[in-house]
């Protein structure tokens, strides 16, 4: 008798099953870790238009107006780095916009004010991963068509930052 080459129908199922099982193990793992990297990157860059909103504030007497998703308010990028952009998409669906919502409007201090970043985002759980990394106070807000909204906030009514909040 001769000796066939080659595997068998049996040992290909087998071994196709092992890699599925294998990659069904890995995959969440993956995405998860690619997740909280991406999300570590928004919180960076949160970090630094937060201090530069807070320096365009010791200059201005001021918060920044607010802008559009997308655009930097009028002022702050010489507070930025060259080439920093609020607008991540293609390769992130992330968008920034900088909310100004009652506070340093040059009438006082409003009662219920808050200023801060707004991340938009289509991916919910990159906005949970953002929530997850970010070590501050948050606002989350989800729209009907899915989106979301974070609001990471620089400064809140009484001169209170900091502190964690938010769902």
């Amino acid at each position: 008798m001769r000796r066939q080459r080659g595997f068998m129908l049996i040992e290909m199922v087998i071994v196709l099953l092992i890699i599925g099982i294998l990659i069904n193990i890995w995959l969440p793992n993956y995405i998860q870790i690619r997740k909280k990297a991406q999300a570590a990157r928004i919180a960076g860059d949160y970090l630094m238009i937060r201090d530069a909103a807070t320096m365009y504030y010791s200059q201005h007497g001021q918060w920044p107006d607010n802008s559009d998703w997308g655009v930097a308010p009028v002022g702050i990028d010489n507070y930025l780095p060259l080439g920093f952009s609020w607008d991540l998409r293609p390769s992130l669906d992330i968008r920034y916009a900088w909310e100004n919502l009652g506070l340093g409007d040059g009438r006082g201090w409003s009662e219920y004010g808050v200023t801060g970043v707004s991340v938009y985002s289509g991916d919910n759980g990159l906005l949970k991963a953002i929530r997850d990394v970010y070590s501050g106070r948050a606002i989350y807000a989800r729209g009907f068509d899915g989106t979301g909204r974070l609001i990471l906030i620089v400064q809140a009514a009484g001169g209170t930052a900091g502190a964690r909040t938010g769902g």
